[in-house]
């Protein structure tokens, strides 16, 4: 089953009402379709928050919570007419179903609705500004449109990232459902790669793969990066012939109900030579030595310190750095994070500051890249915290919880 039910997204709308109180409305808008050219758009992706709430994926909603009547609604344009002939209707029974919420109105009634109701106290999500990538624009539009009626909106975004922080069994079974899907696409790629002549035809393969074993498709842009480009941590363009005698670096993650799985794996094509099985089998290595480390209580900050030292040591064993080494000879050749929180989001909402806690969930993506040798190594699974240690998700059948 790759869908959560209408008693999940009802249960967060409880959870969320009971950590605000009995005052005040709740307005949360989701995504818009995004114009990719003339009058086409980009593939359809909704807002996480919105989506944690009501699980409906229609753009251009939002969802109104009354918390002092206990009352909800959804609002959305409802396809009429022209719009109905080239697009479809809606199911809106199915909306009330999949939501657990029973009154849907169109856009126009639902601000209606809205204007009559008590608005001296509105929590909200204030969209970040990032200059180097655009957020969707409807949220913030239906935040000018609140700040019209001079209407002051209090964000709640860290509220409610502390509830997406720790997961429910239903979100790690929607996880497992995804990085299982990817485990089992990676595994068959690793038994034919030979058989790809070119980075974008295993591209589309895994493409197919995620589709046929019932994923939504890729929780984000695939990284297939052979050869140099394998040293190139977010390589996307995915357009270069795959030269034999080389690594290939696949950072592949499947989509089921909105829920990402974050997977790296690092691959030899034809004969490797004894640096590139080397720089492998080091960084696998790290990697299990950290997930077996990982406990609840452990911060991020000791996480990242003991991937350090450990890239570090292995760095040394490789000659690539000498034993008297500084914190920037060791990121020359480890530069990111070893991990981050995931979710709904692949890098997900979360309080970096907080120790680890049974059923969060992060990756953990320890990399060495050593460039003049044109040879990139990652190795990266997701893990729940469970009260032993870590767990990593989707490796098998077995309760996360």
């Amino acid at each position: 089953m790759n869908q959560l039910n209408n008693e999940f997204f009802t249960e967060n709308r409880r959870k969320l009402s009971a950590k605000l109180g009995d005052k005040g409305v709740v307005f949360i808008a989701g995504n818009a379709l995004l114009q990719r050219s003339g009058d086409t758009n980009f593939p359809f992706r909704q807002e996480s928050n919105f989506y944690y709430l009501t699980g409906v994926n229609e753009p251009s909603a939002f969802l109104v919570m009354d918390l002092a009547a206990k009352t909800a609604f959804l609002s959305l344009p409802i396809r009429q007419g022209i719009h109905a002939i080239f697009d479809g209707t809606q199911n809106l029974q199915g909306i009330k179903h999949q939501s657990g919420i029973d009154e849907i109105l169109d856009i126009a009634d639902g601000w209606k609705r809205l204007s009559k109701l008590n608005l001296k106290k509105i929590f909200s999500i204030v969209p970040l500004e990032d200059e180097n990538i655009l957020a969707n624009p409807f949220p913030r539009i239906c935040l000018k449109t609140l700040e019209r009626d001079n209407v002051k909106c209090e964000d709640i975004s860290k509220t409610i990232a502390s509830m997406r922080m720790i997961k429910t069994a239903n979100e790690l079974g929607m996880m497992s459902r995804a990085s299982a899907i990817t485990y089992a696409t990676l595994n068959e790629i690793e038994n034919t790669l030979a058989l790809f002549e070119s980075e974008k035809v295993l591209e589309a393969e895994i493409t197919k793969q995620f589709s046929l074993r019932g994923a939504a498709g890729h929780a984000y842009q695939p990284i297939i990066a052979s050869g140099q480009n394998s040293c190139t941590l977010h390589y996307v363009n995915n357009n270069q012939r795959i030269k034999n005698d080389s690594v290939i670096l696949l950072d592949v993650g499947a989509e089921v109900s909105n829920y990402a799985a974050d997977i790296s794996r690092t691959f030899t094509v034809g004969k490797p030579t004894s640096l590139e099985l080397d720089v492998i089998n080091y960084v696998n290595e790290v990697q299990r030595e950290i997930i077996k480390e990982i406990m609840p209580g452990m911060t991020f900050r000791e996480l990242a310190q003991s991937a350090h030292h450990k890239i570090a040591t292995q760095l040394v064993r490789l000659g690539a750095i000498d034993e008297k080494y500084s914190k920037e000879d060791v990121s020359d050749f480890f530069p990111h994070g070893v991990s981050h929180f995931i979710g709904l989001d692949v890098h997900d909402v979360g309080d970096y500051e907080l120790p680890l806690e049974e059923n969060m969930t992060i990756t953990v993506e320890p990399g060495i890249y050593w460039k003049e040798k044109g040879v990139g190594a990652r190795i990266e699974d997701d893990i729940v915290i469970t009260k032993n240690g870590a767990q990593i998700i989707g490796y098998n059948s077995i309760s996360l919880l």
